[in-house]
């Protein structure tokens, strides 16, 4: 059950990386001739869709399946497809309708637009708050509605925050800090801010005295760490694919053997983001092998961290399991997960 378990949430973190894998720059045609690009809507509704087709025929044949586990999987991942597309669908439109006030010149390069990165890290911030009082408004026995809403609301903030701390990594970032550094910080300033958004949500609902309404917060916990694995996941990968990028280095395909010329700062600051871009770049010989092996690994490790886990909840009663077994391992497990996906 451990691994059908694991194996059902890297299917579902694989469609949430074709998802986000579109967002924020537009996508580029094969031929250089074509009269029109491809905008990210339509790279992201097209990834989506060929996804869904594909998980669809497998879906259809696991609901006709006896094992109850097996159907219950199934049912969990039809409802988080159907989560991923409003979530994209809201997220995609908020970005293109915040573009629209931007002036002419900063559209092509809205991550260098401090205002329009403050507007989206409101929007970012927002989202769990209300996520939050939303569930806390739904009755616990109307446990359809709160995995909806929890899913939906998850989904809502993981596109929000990969948005935001995305379009960070192009930026240039504190003069302080180099730019390979800041790349590998975002991930950790990610972390941090889940966790700050879900102390204050806490502090929130037990000054409106609603601290007593555990299966709400129990979903909402659960909600604020899928996402937070969901944008870790995301910006660790697209950090490993910073530093297999040549797209600066003046130095890569040079026959000159002692080459001491630097990349320019600028084009470091933009340089292969394949998540962010929805396209390709140049980059090592051997990137494809690497990113294979990395989401073999990761797949591997997800898989032993369920079977670990599974045994943990047979070798004790489930109420020493859940002190046992806290949000932290759930979620680094997300981690492993949402990342063999984005790597694969």
């Amino acid at each position: 059950m451990s691994s059908l378990t694991g194996l059902s949430a890297m299917a579902r973190a694989l469609l949430l990386a074709l998802a986000v894998m579109a967002s924020g720059q537009q996508a580029l045609q094969e031929s250089p001739e074509a009269p029109k690009e491809l905008d990210d809507v339509t790279w992201t509704c097209a990834s989506l869709l060929i996804a869904f087709v594909v998980f669809s025929g497998f879906l259809v044949c696991l609901l006709h399946w006896n094992n109850k586990d097996i159907r219950k999987e199934a049912w969990a991942l039809v409802n988080t497809t159907i989560s991923i597309f409003c979530a994209s669908g809201i997220d995609f439109a908020l970005y293109r309708l915040i573009r629209l006030v931007l002036p002419e010149e900063q559209r092509e390069a809205p991550q260098q637009s401090w205002w329009f990165l403050g507007l989206v890290l409101g929007f970012t911030c927002l989202a769990p708050l209300l996520l939050y009082c939303r569930l806390l408004s739904i009755d616990e026995h109307q446990h359809q509605r709160l995995f909806a809403w929890s899913t939906m609301g998850g989904h809502i903030c993981a596109f929000l925050a990969v948005l935001y701390f995305g379009l960070l990594q192009q930026t240039k970032g504190p003069p302080w800090i180099s730019i390979p550094i800041w790349v590998w910080l975002l991930p950790l300033l990610a972390l941090v801010f889940f966790l700050v958004m879900r102390l204050i949500s806490r502090l929130l609902a037990r000054c409106c005295g609603q601290d007593h309404k555990r299966m709400q917060a129990h979903q909402a916990g659960d909600a604020l760490t899928e996402a937070c694995a969901i944008t870790v996941s995301f910006l660790l990968v697209q950090a490993v694919c910073y530093h297999m990028s040549t797209e600066c280095d003046p130095c890569y395909h040079s026959k000159v053997h002692e080459c001491d010329e630097e990349p320019s700062i600028e084009c470091e600051a933009g340089r292969f983001m394949p998540i962010m871009h929805g396209e390709f770049g140049t980059h090592i010989d051997s990137c494809v092998l690497w990113l294979s092996l990395l989401a073999f690994g990761l797949m591997l490790g997800s898989i032993l961290w369920s079977l670990r886990a599974q045994r943990a909840i047979l070798d004790h009663a489930e109420a020493e399991a859940s002190e046992l077994c806290p949000s932290r391992p759930r979620g680094a497990r997300s981690v492993l997960e949402s990342s063999a996906s984005t790597a694969a």
